[in-house]
C-alpha cells in the first residue's frame, strides 16, 4: 500500500523544523533526533537489496555516507 500524496506532505512536514535546525544552526539535537529515526531505516533497507550491499558492514558504512550529506548539506 502506497502512501498517499497527503501522508507524504505531513511526513515531510514533520521533519522540515529538524532539517532547517540542522542546515541554518549545524544543530547537533536536530540531527541526533534525525539520526536516530532515519539511520535504521535506511540500513533496513539497504540490507534487503541483493546485491554486494547486503553485508552489514557496508549497509552500515551507507548509514554513515547518507547521514554525512545530510549534515554539510
Amino acid at each position: 500500500m502506497q502512501p498517499s500524496d497527503s501522508q507524504f506532505e505531513r511526513a515531510v512536514d514533520d521533519w522540515a523544523p529538524l532539517m532547517k535546525k540542522i542546515a541554518e544552526h549545524s544543530d547537533r539535537a536536530a540531527f541526533e533526533k534525525l539520526f536516530a529515526h532515519f539511520a535504521p531505516k535506511i540500513r533496513s533497507f539497504c540490507l534487503m537489496l541483493k546485491s554486494q550491499y547486503t553485508a552489514p558492514e557496508m549497509a552500515d558504512e551507507l548509514v554513515q555516507d547518507v547521514m554525512l550529506k545530510v549534515w554539510l548539506k
